[in-house]
């Protein structure tokens, strides 16, 4: 995520010689040190206010999940933005017993996800709640 109208940052390859937020003990720290050029980007740690300090521009751009990033958008009343596409991908998912039954009910809820998709009912839903699509690959 970056500031309102910062045009800069693109793509993760923009945050070279930039100055970039991460949460303190999440997992955006270890995906940017893990960058070939992660020596480029300064990297700081944050324990709050790491969106102030983006709109603020005393960083140029924050690292989150896009359903997280979403949400900063709707419910803060800051100037930010998201910046390009996601650059790694970290799956959630719902766990199930490994019981004949709930293996069934995995495949019922994975066919019905499936459906949604494709019928574009998730993204609306999505839309809804989070203001972007955040289904998307």
């Amino acid at each position: 995520m970056v500031r309102e109208g910062n045009e800069e940052i693109q793509s993760v390859e923009d945050l070279k010689g930039k100055t970039v937020a991460v949460n303190l003990g999440s997992n955006y720290e270890e995906l940017l040190r893990e960058l070939p050029y992660a020596d480029e980007i300064d990297i700081r740690t944050y324990e709050s206010n790491i969106e102030q300090d983006t709109a603020l521009g005393r960083v140029d751009a924050f690292v989150m999940d896009r359903v997280s990033a979403s949400q900063v958008i709707k419910e803060k009343p800051l100037p930010l933005a998201l910046a390009g596409q996601p650059f790694s991908e970290i799956r959630n998912a719902l766990p199930f017993r490994d019981t004949e039954e709930d293996r069934a009910l995995r495949d019922r809820v994975n066919a019905a996800l499936t459906s949604l998709r494709e019928s574009g009912e998730l993204a609306a839903i999505s839309e809804e709640w989070f203001g972007t699509d955040i289904t998307r690959r």
